[in-house]
């Protein structure tokens, strides 16, 4: 595994759509909407993604977006704090989850047991 060793675009295309997903997913899970049932399921969708994604850049852009949206959308309050300032905040907030995909790519092929 290189750090880029195929087109980005290519591992990118395939996992925006699971990683928005599960980030809306997560955000669900928290007040006011209060869906704690889909606790189980709301990582799953990144978590295959990031399996799936072949360049750790992909990995890091992936898991970067999840946190972004998860942020966007779990603290309404930087909305109103921040108004146009709070996408610039929801990117620091999402910056460990990005490290979290780089990680979880890098672990996941020599831990099968637990990764899936």
């Amino acid at each position: 595994m290189q750090w880029c060793s195929r087109p980005l675009a290519q591992d990118l295309k395939r996992g925006l759509l699971a990683a928005l997903a599960s980030g809306v997913l997560c955000a669900l899970l928290l007040y006011p909407y209060d869906l704690w049932f889909l606790g189980p399921v709301a990582l799953v969708p990144l978590l295959v993604a990031l399996r799936r994604t072949v360049t750790l850049r992909a990995a890091a852009y992936l898991a970067l977006l999840w946190g972004w949206s998860f942020a966007a959308l779990a603290l309404p309050w930087l909305w109103s704090i921040f108004s146009t300032g709070a996408l610039g905040a929801c990117v620091l907030i999402a910056l460990p989850w990005a490290l979290f995909g780089l990680a979880y790519r890098t672990l996941s092929p020599r831990l099968p047991a637990l990764a899936g």
